[in-house]
């Protein structure tokens, strides 16, 4: 079972990467930030600078913790698979329903980091909305991409049918 996590830690770790390399890029500038608060602290760039710096933690934060989970949940998927010995593929489908319950848990888990990370700690008055939504949404395909392909690619070949589009693909 560890060298199928393994193969899922993998695909966590470049996902990872890309999530946090693709928020690093998206607040790369001011422009990132509230354009009230840039005007206010247009003549203090430290100020500016390390309010920025806070805002940007906290939306990689949500990015690091939104995969954690996925991996975590996908973990959890992987060690549930490996149980179960289905008899053909119609019955290792059967299980399709459980994988889609822990993705719907792994969303709402996005969410609740998503308010702790950003609501909760007033990032969202310090960030510009676009950025916080078009990160968001980048996290959260990234984080649902992570499950998907971690299992995918983890689970061992008889219950490759319980993810959905494994056998297309």
């Amino acid at each position: 079972m560890l060298p199928r996590i393994a193969l899922s830690t993998g695909v966590h770790i470049c996902l990872a990467i890309l999530a946090v390399a693709v928020i690093w890029l998206l607040t790369k500038g001011d422009a990132s930030l509230v354009p009230a608060l840039r005007d206010r602290l247009f003549n203090d760039p430290d100020t500016l600078g390390r309010v920025r710096s806070d805002a940007v933690g906290h939306m990689m934060l949500w990015a690091a913790l939104s995969l954690a989970g996925s991996f975590l949940l996908s973990s959890l998927w992987v060690s549930i698979a490996e149980r179960t010995m289905p008899i053909d593929d119609h019955q290792a489908r059967s299980r399709s329903g459980s994988w889609a319950g822990i993705l719907l848990l792994l969303v709402f888990w996005f969410f609740v980091i998503g308010f702790i990370q950003i609501w909760r700690t007033s990032t969202h008055l310090d960030m510009n909305l676009k950025t916080i939504v078009i990160g968001g949404l980048i996290t959260l395909t990234l984080t649902c991409l992570a499950y998907y392909a971690g299992t995918f690619v983890a689970v061992k070949r008889a219950m490759r049918p319980s993810v959905p589009f494994a056998p297309v693909v």
